[in-house]
């Protein structure tokens, strides 16, 4: 089994993207994540943060944005509480977290942190200033690694799940009309399982969810469900059949033998209507005949009389080529970090290397209001092309 170490890391990274994921009402759907590492040399529990990130999206998991994460490490004297001299690692190494003083996790999106975890290995504690550091440090390599996802990946969420997950779909409906979905003896409720190949849980509350393997079967289990308990309200869109073709419009058939009124203006411009030389019953039987299937809008239910005002919904959106939807980041205003940096010159580039992982580093100087003479070096993460600040 799992020892302490690898539950405690798959907690942090948990945590991480728990407050994420999408609400029950959103998404219903259980989620597991299963990260290995077979082998390592640096932080197995951010690693698995960006990974479990990118295969979440992969699936067609709609969170609330894309969530990487980072270490940061410390070197520096063990006898001194207020150290001089000493060096802020990022991304550290096996051997810098064995040989450091302290080993911070910190996961979040380009809002905010989402989790953290602080190790401390040094007998004397952390300086207040140099969690900030720490902390700061942290941000701009979290938001370079997001920036790398975004670049490498896209973050791109599928519309919909894949084919090989199971089909779920979730109904809320009136809590007296439950009765009307069990049946006596719960007969109706057993005869939707057997002849669409679905289970079907029920809530007190009048939640009712459906899972099945076959995506066709589940819609049309849903359909059945929602006639059988569903209401028709201003906003919802419907499957209906038309009924009727009158010269005011379509008699269109909804939920339980429910009729709504699909006016001729929802379908036509009053040009097209007053130009029509066959008169108005005519255009519409070129557009609509009887017992065809078509969807409808609610636009309005009258309480006292209970008529049913329906229109055509709108068009959706056209989803890009790859049949993805982009996920909105941040403008350069809301994602300075680097760019206004290297504006302002205090980055530079820096491709070289010393054959030990790291292809270059961040250092910083301690500026003088912040003690007399301590100086800090921040060390790059690796791979890539990573900056030097300069102050």
């Amino acid at each position: 089994g799992a020892n302490r170490r690898e539950i405690g890391h798959g907690n942090l990274a948990e945590k991480s993207l728990l407050s994420v994921m999408p609400s029950v009402q959103e998404f219903p759907f259980v989620v597991r994540m299963t990260a290995e590492v077979l082998s390592s040399n640096g932080s197995s529990s951010m690693a698995s943060v960006c990974g479990a990130t990118l295969a979440l999206l992969d699936a067609g998991v709609p969170i609330r944005a894309p969530v990487a994460g980072i270490s940061v490490g410390l070197a520096a004297e063990d006898d001194v509480a207020e150290p001089d001299d000493y060096s802020l690692l990022l991304d550290i190494t096996g051997n810098e977290d064995h040989y450091g003083q302290m080993d911070l996790k910190v996961a979040g999106t380009h809002h905010g942190v989402t989790s953290l975890q602080l190790d401390v290995k040094r007998p004397l504690g952390i300086p207040l200033h140099l969690l900030e550091e720490s902390l700061d440090l942290a941000r701009i390599g979290r938001l370079r690694v997001l920036d790398e996802m975004y670049t490498q990946h896209g973050l791109l969420v599928r519309p919909d799940p894949k084919d090989s997950a199971p089909r779920v779909e979730a109904i809320a409906f009136d809590p007296r009309r439950k009765r009307d979905l069990v049946g006596p003896g719960g007969v109706v409720l057993r005869q939707l399982e057997d002849r669409y190949g679905i289970s079907l849980d029920l809530s007190q509350e009048g939640r009712c969810v459906l899972h099945g393997d076959d995506r066709d079967l589940v819609r049309e289990a849903r359909d059945a469900v929602l006639e059988m308990v569903a209401e028709v309200e201003p906003g919802g869109v419907y499957e209906g059949t038309v009924m009727a073709v009158k010269d005011y419009g379509a008699l269109v058939e909804l939920l339980r033998n429910k009729q709504g009124i699909l006016h001729v203006s929802e379908i036509f411009l009053p040009e097209e209507i007053r130009g029509h030389p066959r008169g108005t019953e005519k255009l519409l039987k070129g557009r609509l005949r009887v017992g065809k299937k078509i969807k409808v809008e609610c636009v309005e239910v009258d309480e006292v009389r209970g008529d049913i005002r329906l229109r055509l919904p709108k068009a959706p959106k056209a989803p890009d080529a790859g049949g993805l939807q982009q996920i909105e980041l941040p403008t350069a205003k809301e994602w300075p970090w680097l760019t206004a940096a290297k504006e302002d010159g205090k980055f530079e580039e820096d491709g070289g290397g010393d054959g030990s992982g790291r292809s270059g580093s961040i250092s910083r100087r301690r500026s003088p209001s912040r003690g007399g003479s301590r100086r800090g070096r921040r060390v790059g993460s690796r791979g890539g092309r990573p900056s030097r600040m300069k102050k």
